[in-house]
């Protein structure tokens, strides 16, 4: 079972979870599952086929009932394991995010995955969007389960009282593909023309030399308006989120156009009013959950034109309640009782299929 997204925290309290995860040294840091109460074992820069050998010798060891993934990096697991080995544990595949990449996807590729998928017992997302760029066109069966966040660990991080419109937050990757020099610039917009001193703290990672890119523009258009602070633990970043009176989800549109925001949410959470990128992702997100938003086009003149006549005053508290209330339902310890113990439950009911190469 993958770390992602919390999951196997909120699961404990159902049945008895392990977490295999596997990550790469040479890569930028990386988000690690840790939590006491759960027996974890992290396996550091293998090739594919040594993972794919380490995921079965866990399951003869383990005797899964569930083996979940949230990676679609190795479709093929679910056939490999079938083929050899007699154990037969449900697996299921939790795709959370579309396949962002500059190089095209190969048809033979997607054709392929989308062969092995037929071969896991189910297949779960947030967004159905997410699936063609994966698997190739057309209809796959699938569960959607909405994304999930720590909603306690966020409001005990919110603020205890309401302060004007001044600092804002950014969370996110700082990956090129993310197109931040646009937020950069139009922050900068904000700075000067704003009567009263703003500024914005950026949390996140990316390759050094695009931060550096990055922090040499922000010092060019708002001097020292603007601070990047790095990759923060979750924990300590909610704790933090009070220190705040606006979040920024600033998305660049184009292979963004349909993703939806897992910070949009937290940050609804964490009590902060929130601006937002324009995009179609974004506003299904928003209107998904619940959670109020102001949206702006991605360019200068759009973010100061929306967010100006906003700065120094104080947010509305039935907006922030009920945002606090949408984030409450999203909660993973919510999501897991409400979607997938049922799809877990349904799954085992069916019994062991010993033909059950194939779904029909």
């Amino acid at each position: 079972m993958n770390s992602s997204y919390r999951v196997p925290s909120a699961a404990t309290s159902h049945a008895s979870v392990r977490v295999l995860q596997f990550i790469e040294t040479s890569t930028p840091p990386q988000v690690v599952f840790r939590n006491p109460d759960v027996p974890i074992y992290t396996v550091a820069d293998l090739p594919r086929e040594a993972q794919l050998a380490k995921v079965f010798d866990m399951i003869a060891d383990w005797r899964p009932d569930i083996v979940h993934t949230f990676s679609t990096r190795m479709a093929e697991m679910a056939y490999r394991h079938r083929m050899l080995s007699d154990e037969r544990p449900r697996w299921v595949m939790d795709v959370r995010t579309p396949r962002l990449s500059d190089v095209p996807i190969d048809p033979a590729e997607q054709a392929s995955a989308r062969r092995m998928i037929a071969y896991w017992d189910a297949l779960c997302t947030h967004v159905s969007d997410s699936l063609p760029t994966h698997f190739g066109p057309g209809d796959l069966p699938h569960v959607v389960v909405p994304p999930g966040l720590d909603a306690g660990l966020a409001r005990e991080g919110a603020a205890r009282r309401l302060l004007p419109l001044r600092r804002f937050v950014y969370v996110g990757s700082l990956n090129p593909r993310r197109q931040l020099e646009g937020l950069i610039e139009a922050f900068g917009a904000l700075v000067a023309a704003s009567d009263v001193p703003v500024s914005l703290d950026v949390f996140g990672a990316g390759p050094a030399d695009y931060v550096a890119t990055l922090e040499r523009l922000a010092q060019e258009r708002a001097g020292d308006r603007i601070r990047f602070l790095g990759l923060v633990p979750q924990r300590r970043l909610m704790g933090r989120m009070g220190q705040y009176q606006g979040a920024l989800c600033y998305v660049p549109g184009g292979q963004y156009e349909t993703a939806p925001a897992l910070k949009l949410l937290e940050a609804g959470a964490s009590g902060l009013r929130i601006f937002a990128s324009d995009t179609e992702g974004l506003r299904r997100s928003a209107a998904d959950s619940g959670i109020a938003a102001t949206f702006f086009a991605n360019d200068p003149a759009s973010f100061r034109a929306t967010v100006l006549p906003q700065v120094d005053t104080v947010a509305d508290p039935q907006v922030r309640e009920r945002n606090f209330e949408a984030a409450r339902r999203l909660d993973w310890g919510t999501i897991v009782a409400e979607r997938y113990l049922p799809l877990y439950r349904s799954l085992l009911d069916e019994g062991t299929k010993e033909d059950r190469h194939v779904r029909g």
